[in-house]
């Protein structure tokens, strides 16, 4: 089995992403408790290119006829 490989992405290529409906937050995710000031922190650390952490993405077998 061939494990998954890093990726780079930039923050408009994430964003289009999600727009167009490529990245989805799963139903097990936690709510949301962010606040608006902390979320608007996250953004400007992104754009600022600070180091923030791994997100972990995952792909739908059926989705790639799997």
């Amino acid at each position: 089995m061939k494990l998954p490989e890093p990726q780079n992405t930039n923050f408009s290529t994430l964003l289009s992403e999600i727009e167009n409906g490529q990245i989805k937050i799963p139903q097990f995710q936690r709510e949301f408790v962010w606040s608006l000031s902390q979320s608007a922190n996250l953004m400007d650390s992104i754009i600022k290119g600070y180091p923030i952490g791994t997100f972990i993405f995952g792909i739908q077998m059926k989705d790639y006829g799997l």
